[in-house]
């Protein structure tokens, strides 16, 4: 035949027999259905793309013959990434109920059926709280060139932004 469809010639007492052993045999001489061959390769990018105070949102690149992703969790950069997070076929997954501070480390892979990739390099992210805006904004000591700002101190803040306004727009400093 001319496009290698494989004919099986079967004796007229097993036609009769069982469907399901006919199925087998039809299904035998098919071709592999278009079945991956080879494992995926290995995703590319894997990035954290966000934090919250519990949550890290990461998003990676589709790997070639992927068919979906595990991404696997550690919170060493060295550990065995044995939590998996995430099996689907999409490229990017909130992880959520973390720790606030504490820092969190991924890794992703590519599955289809004829394998698995190797794990990507890890990235890490660290769910931050937005600190509260501070409070007690006061002119401490005021010239014709200068002034000075105090405020009270906002916990969990690691630095401050000052602007300030002038006649085109905030200005950050």
């Amino acid at each position: 035949m001319s496009n290698n469809n494989k004919v099986v010639a079967l004796p007229a007492k097993m036609l009769c027999g069982s469907l399901a052993a006919l199925a087998l045999l039809l299904c035998a001489a098919c071709p592999n259905n278009n079945q991956p061959t080879s494992a995926p390769s290995v995703p590319k990018n894997l990035a954290v793309e966000g934090c919250t105070a519990t949550t890290i949102t990461l998003n990676w690149s589709a790997a070639s013959n992927a068919e979906s992703y595990q991404l696997f969790r550690d919170t060493s950069s060295t550990g065995g990434f044995a939590a998996k997070v995430f099996d689907a076929a999409g490229t990017s997954y909130t992880d959520t109920g973390l720790t606030t501070g504490s820092i969190y480390y991924y890794k992703v892979q590519a599955t289809n059926s004829a394998g698995s990739s190797a794990l990507s390099s890890a990235v890490s992210g660290t769910p931050l709280a937005v600190p509260a805006t501070p409070t007690g904004l006061a002119v401490a000591v005021v010239s014709s060139t200068s002034l000075s700002l105090a405020w009270n101190v906002s916990a969990s803040a690691a630095t401050y932004q000052v602007f300030r306004h002038e006649l085109d727009g905030f200005v950050r400093h």
